[in-house]
Formats: structure tokens, C-alpha cells, sequence
């Protein structure tokens, strides 16, 4: 018998939490070289041997691991839904007759697992599989510490957001959630009218979530970076107040609030206020 078998949430969870430390970590270090002020911030963001990045292997090395996790977690969570059988590597014939826990077993390495995703879920395009392919080149590159892999801000962007907007696919109540909802769900942002920084952070967390999503508008495009807010595009759009006091310099606007179907209020995809309709009020 298999024991201590995994929920499936247990992935998910480990998941979120990767995303959210690798776009953490990743702010704290772009805040360094006010990264918003770049003439060419895509250009900057994307060159391998610009100065800013070169003395930062170890730093993006982390993220990268970060990022990997991330989605690594999420392909077991979604393949463990069907079955956490389908994560076991090791063929029946090698099982032994006693009891075994499941965590003694081997489990299938990212790029199989990928593969089972593909088969259960739905096939990643060619492009996804060779980003993510990269990813696991420069993962194994930093873990094993043979040679510095050269990632650059952007590359990290474009893992995240070739993940967020191709295979990430969580619904609640019949609705495509983004990941900035379980960001706030588990408790890493607390958003609130009058934030502040927490001791030792460089930001308030509604500055925080500006800034991740800034990361995507800023390095792939605004109309690209709002496919990872799961709204729709014939969606009426309205502006969410608590963003619009927090965007500053980093957005141009903060139409990010959609009508709720359930109640006479919209919500914000990004930060999750609600309001009533018509009125600028906060629930």
C-alpha cells in the first residue's frame, strides 16, 4: 500500500508560493537599477551581457530556481488531479510487497512531466516547450554550478508569463482566476486604502502588485500583459480607484475592473477591491 499520498492543493499551494518569491525577488533587484527609468527597458531587460546582469548570475540563478519550482509544482498539481499515480516514475515491477510512503519514490523529472501534461491536459506549443526547455537548461547550468547561464529580467518574464497565460487555467465558479488572486488568497499581499511597507520591504503591498504586473506590460506589451488578468477581451472594463491612487509613473491607467455577475459591483482583477456600481466608494 502507498501511504502519505499528496493532495493535489498541496502542489498548487507550493506553486503559488514559488511565483510569487521569483517575481519578489525579481522586483527587489530591478528597483536596484530603477529599472523603469531605461530608455529601452525591453533592449536592457533582454541583454545577456549588459553590465547589470552580468554581476547578478547568483541572484537570477535563484529566481530561475524559483520560477522552475513554480511550475514544476503546477504540472504535478494538475496531473495529481487525475491521479498522483501518474507522478511515480518508478515502474510497478520495482514496487515492493510491503507498504512505501509515497515521497520514497521516484518522481518523473520536469521534462516528463511536461509530457504527461501534455497527454492529460492540454499540449503546450512548440514555442512553450522550447522557452521551457531553456529553463530547465538554465536551472541544471546554476544547480550544478558548471557554467554561469546568462539569464537575463526578461527571459525570467517570459517564462512567467508564457506559464501564466498558456498552461495556468484555474477556475472558480465557472471564471478563469489569475495568479494575483492566489497571491492575495494565500496571504503574501494584504491590500488595503492605506497601505505601508512592512519592516524591511522596500514597498507597500498594493505598490508590490503594481509593480509585478508592470514587469509584463513593460517587457511584452500592455495588450499582451492583460491576458495574465484572465479577463476577457469583449469584457466592459472599469477602473479600479485603489489602483489608480497607487500606479503613479509605473502605469498608464488602471482599467482593471470588471462587473460581477453575481452582485452590483465591480471587481478589480489585479488587486481584488470591490465597489458598488456607479459609485467610488470601496466595499
Amino acid at each position: 500500500m502507498i501511504t502519505d499520498i499528496p493532495d493535489s492543493e498541496f502542489f498548487l499551494d507550493r506553486c503559488v508560493n514559488y511565483h510569487f518569491l521569483a517575481l519578489n525577488n525579481l522586483l527587489n533587484i530591478l528597483c536596484k537599477f530603477e529599472y523603469m527609468e531605461f530608455e529601452d527597458l525591453e533592449c536592457e531587460l533582454s541583454d545577456p551581457e549588459s553590465e547589470h546582469w552580468e554581476s547578478l548570475d547568483i541572484e537570477l540563478g535563484n529566481i530561475i530556481l524559483l520560477l522552475f519550482n513554480s511550475i514544476e509544482n503546477y504540472l504535478k498539481y494538475k496531473i495529481s488531479v487525475i491521479t498522483p499515480y501518474l507522478l511515480i516514475e518508478t515502474p510497478p515491477k520495482d514496487w515492493k510487497w510491503s507498504n512505501k510512503a509515497f515521497h520514497e519514490f521516484y518522481i518523473h523529472p520536469f521534462d516528463s512531466l511536461l509530457k504527461i501534461f501534455a497527454v492529460t491536459n492540454v499540449e503546450p506549443s512548440a514555442h512553450v516547450k522550447q522557452i521551457f526547455e531553456e529553463l530547465r537548461v538554465s536551472r541544471n547550468l546554476y544547480i550544478h554550478g558548471t557554467k554561469a547561464a546568462k539569464t537575463t529580467p526578461y527571459k525570467i518574464i517570459e517564462v512567467s508569463y508564457l506559464f501564466l497565460t498558456e498552461l495556468w487555467s484555474e477556475i472558480v465558479d465557472n471564471q478563469k482566476i489569475s495568479i494575483f488572486q492566489k497571491f492575495l488568497e494565500h496571504g503574501h499581499l494584504e491590500i488595503e486604502e492605506e497601505s505601508e511597507a512592512k519592516a524591511g520591504e522596500i514597498m507597500d503591498d498594493h505598490s508590490k502588485i503594481i509593480f509585478f504586473y508592470s514587469f509584463y506590460q513593460k517587457a511584452i506589451g500592455k495588450k499582451k500583459a492583460f491576458k495574465i488578468l484572465a479577463i476577457q477581451e469583449s469584457v466592459k472594463m472599469h477602473k479600479c480607484l485603489l489602483c489608480e491612487s497607487q500606479i503613479g509613473r509605473v502605469l498608464k491607467d488602471s482599467y482593471f475592473a470588471i462587473e460581477s455577475k453575481i452582485d452590483e459591483v465591480i471587481i478589480c482583477k489585479l488587486c481584488q477591491s470591490d465597489y458598488y456600481m456607479g459609485e467610488s466608494q470601496l466595499i
